[in-house]
C-alpha cells in the first residue's frame, strides 16, 4: 500500500544516514547510479577515483570501504524504517546515486565519502495482516535485488572475496537492531528467508 513518511520522519533518516532525495543535477559530475556500478568498466572507473580521493591503497580496499558505506547508506536507512516505521523506502539501483562530497561539504564533514541522493521517493507500508509477506517483499528487493547485484560486481572489480562485503554490510546492520532491542539475530532471520 503506498504511504508517506512524515517530515520528522525523512528528517530524522536524512539526518542519521546523510543522504537526500533532492534531484540536484548540480552534483552530476560528482556522482554516479548505483545501477552504473554493475558495468564493469565504469565501476573500475569509479573505484578508481574514489580511491584517489579517499587515499585508498588498492581498490581492493576501496571495494571493502565502498561496501559498508554503501550499507549504511542504504541498508540500514532500509531497515531502520521498515523496523521503526513500519514503511518501506524504496531504494533501487536505478533510484539510487552515490554522490561525492563537494569542497564546502568536506570542509564541514571532514570526510570524502560519498553520500547518498535518490529520485522517486516511493513509501509503502503493509496491508493490515499481511506485515510478514510485505517484510519478506522489503527485504528480497533490498538484497537480492539490489545489494547482492552490487556486492557481486564490486567483488569482482575489487578482486575481494564477497563474503567479506557481506560482512562489512553487517557491521552496519547488527548495530541498528541493538540498538532497537532486537538483537543481530533478527538481521540473520530476515535474510535466510530471502
Amino acid at each position: 500500500m503506498s504511504a508517506t513518511l512524515s517530515k520528522s520522519e525523512w528528517g530524522n533518516l536524512k539526518s542519521r544516514y546523510n543522504f537526500s532525495y533532492e534531484n540536484n543535477t548540480d552534483s552530476a559530475d560528482r556522482s554516479i547510479y548505483s545501477r552504473n556500478l554493475l558495468n564493469k568498466e565504469l565501476c573500475e572507473t569509479y573505484l578508481d577515483r574514489l580511491g584517489s580521493e579517499i587515499a585508498s591503497p588498492s581498490r581492493r580496499v576501496t571495494a571493502s570501504m565502498l561496501a559498508k558505506r554503501y550499507a549504511y547508506l542504504v541498508v540500514a536507512p532500509v531497515l531502520y524504517a521498515m523496523t521503526v516505521y513500519n514503511k518501506n523506502l524504496t531504494m533501487t539501483l536505478d533510484n539510487c546515486r552515490l554522490v561525492s562530497p563537494s569542497d564546502s561539504e568536506f570542509d564541514v564533514t571532514k570526510s570524502k565519502f560519498p553520500n547518498l541522493s535518490f529520485e522517486e521517493p516511493s513509501v509503502t507500508e503493509p496491508v493490515a495482516g499481511e506485515r510478514k509477506e510485505w517484510r519478506d517483499q522489503v527485504i528480497r528487493e533490498l538484497f537480492a535485488e539490489h545489494i547482492s547485484p552490487l556486492f557481486r560486481a564490486l567483488s569482482m572489480v575489487g578482486g575481494i572475496p564477497i563474503v567479506i562485503l557481506w560482512e562489512n554490510a553487517m557491521v552496519r546492520i547488527a548495530p541498528l537492531y541493538d540498538l532497537l532491542g532486537q538483537g543481530g539475530c533478527f538481521f540473520y532471520l530476515l535474510v535466510l528467508n530471502i
